[in-house]
């Protein structure tokens, strides 16, 4: 004789099938491969990557030979200006490089010597003084009159006409007509190269001292 299964037995197997199958869970902590986030730790070293390349500075316009050949030896250095005045900008630029694919070239001596030692000191003893910077600063910004500059320098006549001397003297000033004086084009460009240059210079004594 087949015998019948439990009433127990029927009841619990028909409980398990209307029971709604419930979705598994995964571990705490584990998150999907489809919604991983990159970390954020990859776009910063991406960007600096970038930085070092030279793409984030423009190093490759700057420097193009240092960008497509990284083994290289040397000095290389740009210095630029920009004028505007609302109408087409008049840009200045002066690139000098001495890179080479081997060492021993003696890259220094050849970027120091296309420099005249004598106008470089002729310059530098001309803006020696903070008296003359002053006043070139004041003639380019419209100051230009003698009667001007005595006043805003706060000099009488006489150490003001050998200040004056000196530039002129120097290649930096000229006059324009009486009593009135004018930056040269050296002039005007020899005053906003060092005033950028001391700015760049006063940022890197101030990142070497931290």
């Amino acid at each position: 004789m087949s015998s019948s299964p439990k009433p127990s037995a029927v009841r619990t197997q028909a409980a398990s099938t209307d029971r709604p199958s419930r979705p598994r869970q995964q571990p705490k902590g584990s998150k999907k491969s489809s919604q991983k986030k990159r970390p954020h730790g990859d776009d910063t070293r991406r960007r600096s990557r970038q930085t070092r390349d030279g793409r984030g500075r423009g190093l490759a316009t700057l420097f193009p030979k240092v960008v497509k050949n990284r083994r290289l030896f040397g000095l290389a250095g740009v210095c630029g200006l920009a004028e505007c005045d609302g109408t087409k900008p008049i840009i200045t630029v002066e690139r000098r490089e001495e890179l080479f694919t081997k060492p021993a070239r003696r890259p220094r001596e050849r970027f120091l010597s296309a420099a005249s030692d004598e106008r470089i000191a002729k310059l530098c003893n001309a803006m020696a003084n903070p008296r003359r910077v002053a006043m070139l600063k004041a003639i380019f910004t419209g100051a230009g009159r003698y009667a001007q500059l005595a006043e805003t320098l706060g000099l009488k006549a006489g150490p003001l006409y050998h200040h004056v001397r000196e530039l002129r003297l120097a290649g930096l000033l000229e006059l324009a007509q009486r009593d009135t004086y004018r930056l040269t084009e050296y002039g005007k460009y020899a005053l906003l190269l060092a005033c950028l240059s001391e700015s760049l210079l006063s940022k890197l004594h101030s990142t070497d001292r931290e």
